[in-house]
């Protein structure tokens, strides 16, 4: 078979096996419909990284002790690591979420909206807008965060332009963003990419914020060249509350683009669809339980972060 035939799209817009957009379609598009996996199935794990991006801000000294900071967060999806803490637990004087997902938005407003007492009168915006496009005045925050936005962005000179031109001087950014599956230690996507590989799925996307973590050094450079006078980075990893291997299979068939091939490749084989369907979870859950009885023991998504200061 052609390793491309029923694939999901691979290209430098997909993100996270969300496919890009169809040509003259939205840019959310591909988000759009992996919304309501990522909000079950990543944003309970990927919260904690965002909870630590939040202390490497200084927003968690106490109220009063010290200025409260304007915050704005891109690539905030359903704001779980804010609606987790409260907004009036951190050192904030207001708070300014954005995605470039409408369905992630919405996503968003019903987690900081809908539940009572959650900002206890602390200016609360959330906004449709790219990280690379910010519809705010220069100089305009104090803090600016992006939890697993870089490796989304087809531009990433202009994503990084935009976090040094919001911010106030001396003002920090503290960002972090998914390694690609062939990153060392990455037990996550990395599996479902051999789990389905002999089955034709296409290799992992070429596109830079997806890579440039591997590289500490570069990375640090990055964020000098984007204008920032000091910077910070190192890599980590977020584990996954997965722990069999039929867990991590119903994991991955829940992202559409993984169903969606799975789906095709199956009914390739018309008259034993069921069965070859059935092979790709077994190899799937295979994969996913060699490791949980290896040397590593989790289900973990390699990433890297920075702390950046303009």
């Amino acid at each position: 078979m052609d390793a491309h035939d029923g694939a999901p799209p691979r290209d430098n817009n997909g993100c996270c096996s969300a496919p890009g957009p169809d040509i003259g379609a939205a840019p959310s598009q591909g988000w759009d419909k992996q919304s309501p996996w990522y909000v079950e199935c990543m944003s309970p794990a990927t919260a904690s990284l965002a909870v630590s991006l939040l202390g490497h801000l200084g927003l968690f000294t106490g109220k009063g002790t010290l200025s409260d900071l304007k915050l704005l967060e891109t690539h905030c999806g359903d704001a779980r690591a804010i609606g987790m803490i409260g907004l009036d637990k951190l050192r904030l004087s207001d708070y300014h979420g954005c995605d470039f997902s409408p369905v992630m938005i919405d996503s968003a407003k019903e987690r900081l909206l809908n539940t009572k007492d959650i900002n206890r009168g602390v200016p609360l915006t959330l906004t449709e807008c790219p990280s690379t496009a910010l519809p705010y005045e220069t100089s305009t925050f104090d803090r600016y965060m992006s939890n697993m936005g870089c490796c989304c962005v087809t531009d990433l000179t202009l994503k990084l332009s935009e976090a040094h031109r919001v911010l106030k001087q001396d003002g920090v950014a503290a960002m972090s963003m998914r390694l690609a599956e062939d990153a060392v230690g990455d037990t996550s996507f990395a599996l479902i990419a051999e789990g389905l590989k002999p089955y034709g799925f296409p290799p992992g996307p070429t596109r830079e914020g997806l890579h440039l973590g591997k590289d500490i050094a570069k990375l640090r450079a990055r964020l000098i060249g984007a204008g920032f006078r000091s910077a910070v980075a190192w890599k980590s990893f977020v584990t996954l509350p997965i722990h069999t291997g039929e867990q991590f299979a119903l994991w991955a068939i829940g992202q559409p683009p993984i169903s969606k091939f799975m789906q095709k490749r199956a009914e390739m084989d018309v008259d034993a669809s069921e069965l070859k369907h059935k092979e790709m979870m077994q190899a799937l859950a295979a994969v996913a339980e060699r490791e949980l009885n290896g040397e590593i023991g989790v289900i973990q998504i390699a990433v890297a972060v920075v702390v950046a200061t303009k």
